[in-house]
């Protein structure tokens, strides 16, 4: 309503005196902390002269006014002169939100001209954001336009979640055309996201006539997830009908999944009729699962209703189950009443295990009540367990009481004396991970903590986080052996991860030793995810071949994620040998996605056997997803066995088979469908977009389905 008046209030004024209309919203905006004055008068001073307007916008000083009032500019210039919006957009430092919001405007007008102009746009992650928006705007408009765009870009560009929004929306507007569309569609994430997406979509306007149609496709994980989708606003808009269509289904794990929603909606939203429909149907084993979820919804607001029930049904492990449950959940809200009642209404076996669930919540709500609930029970009704993770919960409150309260429980018996120690170590890790520093003091002084090397190295390794300088001095006050041996491994370990080459310069100092050489491993491991040169310039150093392998290894992992080319030029100075078989094997996990025939040729360049017949393998199966021909072709001239040649061709004709048995049934007609397409069937790619779309695929960068 504001906006509606100030849009009102400055658009005549700007009209006569935009400078003034301008000062004024200004002094407005900055008072009250909020843009909206601003954005209506650059609104308005576009339409009058947009060059002023956008110059203004870029001088003003707060920057999150700025950023407002330079989307309000070029999103209102676009509509009456793109070009010249454009070069305005471009003298800005690069952000990625103005080019999407200006590109989404542009494309509600214009797409064609928009998607044209993104080629103006040198950088590359921008371009990309930019586009995604176009095409996410032409789907609100034309889906069939939008996805024949999406088509015609590079497989690497075509992401499964654009596929997600467009098939989101033609499936609400036309469903039989969506799913037509998808025929053609190649295996993999792409067509699973437009499958989701179209039945999704179909069932929030006909989930009946969705659902149905999902029956009918081809048994497997499309028909699945088609029936999970249809199925998921089924049970949101008629519960009842729901039940009905899923008591008629088959047993199997699909039906126990819509059992298992079917019962947590309808709980939420009529818990009796829930129970009503849970009491009347033969559910078998699905039956646990889903009265222990209404049962649950029930004792959110009605406990004491929740416990009536299960009070009622048969004596036996399923109601010990039930109460346990839901003793639990009352012990979450309001654990004292929740005990009170157990000790009135409870003996015997139920109640220990009521009491250990109640105590179970109480230990999270209020640690020091449980533990003085605990020290009136006899020792050994709650589980030692449930102890050592109070010590844990203490600790984090006070740490020095903490373990004084541990050192105090009973061990009158070897169960009882495993408990406190447990519980001893419990404190000792959580306050290790508070303050590191008194934690060192007290294991200095204490050195009859139980497990006393295991808590050193996870004290080492969390002080070395903040503090490596000081959890260094702690270890070297540790007794020579293998507990401080493990303990510098973590306490360098961790240092790794903040300062690689000072971790290294450390580590490298150390007397040789397995663990050290594991170590220096570690560290190169460790410095690949920052700096990949770095590490691999330290690997000629490792002492040993062990760590040598398991560090390149390591190195070629991280390094091909962040930068394949510079990857690929450091494998190329790999001595051959086995480390830079597997340095191979991890860049051709890569290049399978992007370059098959790439990948091809560097896992054909694979010395060992078994490394090079499996990146063979894994590339040939993934190009046969894109490109079954070439991949049947590369099989022919691969350095591998007749044996292998021949498994190869098996695996990629029963992979053809499974494709062709997923091809979708015949659509039934608009008429026979339960909802017609109701908004008109998107038309068909305009003149400029086909044009665009058909010189992508002419030069092979589009997919050829």
């Amino acid at each position: 309503m504001r906006q509606t008046f100030y849009d009102l209030a400055f658009a005549k004024w700007t009209t006569t005196d935009s400078a003034g209309a301008f000062a004024y919203a200004h002094i407005m905006s900055m008072r009250s902390n909020n843009p909206e004055a601003l954005k209506a008068v650059f609104a308005a001073w576009t339409g009058v002269n947009p060059r002023a307007a956008f110059d203004a916008s870029t001088r003003l000083e707060r920057a999150s006014f700025r950023s407002v009032a330079i989307v309000q500019v070029l999103a209102a210039w676009v509509q009456s002169d793109p070009a010249s919006a454009l070069v305005a957009l471009k003298t800005l430092p690069k952000n990625q939100d103005e080019y999407v919001t200006f590109f989404e405007s542009w494309s509600r007008e214009a797409p064609q001209a928009a998607l044209a102009a993104l080629n103006e746009i040198a950088d590359v992650g921008i371009r990309s954001k930019a586009l995604n928006a176009v095409i996410r705007t032409m789907a609100d408009m034309d889906a069939a336009a939008a996805f024949n765009v999406l088509r015609g870009l590079p497989l690497g560009q075509q992401s499964p979640q654009l596929y997600s929004d467009i098939f989101l929306i033609w499936a609400k507007q036309a469903p039989s055309m969506a799913l037509a569309a998808t025929k053609d569609l190649p295996m993999g994430a792409g067509r699973m996201a437009a499958l989701q997406s179209i039945f999704s979509g179909w069932s929030e306007v006909d989930p009946s006539s969705a659902l149905q149609f999902a029956q009918s496709l081809p048994m497997g994980a499309e028909r699945d997830l088609a029936m999970q989708r249809s199925m998921e606003s089924f049970i949101t808009q008629d519960p009842e009908a729901a039940a009905d269509y899923i008591a008629k289904m088959p047993s199997g794990t699909l039906r126990s999944k819509f059992v298992a929603e079917l019962a947590t909606s309808w709980a939420d939203i009529n818990p009796s009729g829930a129970l009503t429909w849970l009491d009347k149907e033969a559910l078998g084993s699905v039956y646990d699962s889903a009265i222990s979820i209404v049962l649950g919804e029930i004792g959110k607001t009605d406990p004491l209703a929740a416990l009536a029930y299960i009070a009622q049904l048969p004596e036996g492990l399923r109601r010990v189950s039930y109460l346990q449950t839901a003793v639990s959940n009352w012990a979450s809200q309001d654990p004292a009443a929740a005990l009170d009642w157990i000790n009135h209404n409870l003996a015997g076996t139920q109640h220990n295990l009521a009491v250990a669930s109640a105590v179970t919540e109480l230990i999270e709500s209020n640690p020091n009540a449980a533990a003085n609930y605990i020290a009136q029970l006899p020792t050994g009704s709650v589980p030692g367990s449930l102890v050592v993770s109070l010590a844990g919960s203490l600790a984090a409150q006070d740490p020095q009481a903490a373990i004084i309260w541990a050192q105090s429980l009973p061990v009158d018996s070897p169960a009882a004396l495993v408990t406190r120690n447990s519980s001893e170590l419990s404190v000792i890790e959580t306050w290790a991970a508070l303050d590191p520093a008194s934690a060192a003091a007290y294991m200095q002084n204490h050195r009859d903590v139980p497990n006393f090397d295991q808590v050193a190295s996870d004290l080492s390794r969390i002080w070395s986080q903040s503090d490596p300088q000081a959890a260094l001095a702690f270890v070297e006050t540790m007794p020579a052996g293998q507990e401080q041996n493990y303990a510098v491994y973590a306490a360098v370990s961790a240092w790794a991860t903040s300062s690689p080459q000072a971790a290294w310069n450390y580590a490298q100092a150390l007397p040789s030793s397995d663990t050290n050489d594991m170590l220096l491993s570690k560290i190169v491991t460790t410095w690949s995810k920052v700096d990949p040169n770095q590490a691999a310039a330290a690997l000629d150093l490792l002492p040993s071949d062990d760590a040598y392998r398991t560090a390149v290894n390591n190195v070629a992992a991280n390094w091909v994620q962040q930068d394949p080319q510079a990857a690929s030029q450091w494998i190329n100075t790999l001595p051959a040998g086995y480390p830079r078989d597997l340095a191979v094997s991890n860049l051709v996990k890569v290049q399978q996605a992007g370059d098959p025939a790439v990948a091809i040729t560097w896992a054909e360049s694979i010395a060992t056997d078994s490394l090079r017949y499996d990146a063979i393998q894994t590339t040939i199966m993934r190009w046969s997803r894109i490109d079954p021909a070439a991949a049947t072709a590369a099989i022919i001239t691969a350095p591998i066995t007749e044996n292998q040649k021949t498994s190869l061709q098996a695996n990629l004709q029963q992979l053809a088979q499974r494709t062709a048995n997923l091809t979708l049934p015949l659509l039934p007609s608009s008429n026979n469908l339960g909802q017609p397409d109701r908004i008109g069937a998107p038309g068909s790619l305009p003149p400029g977009l086909a044009a665009r779309a058909a010189a992508s695929a002419s030069t092979g960068t589009g997919n050829s389905n």
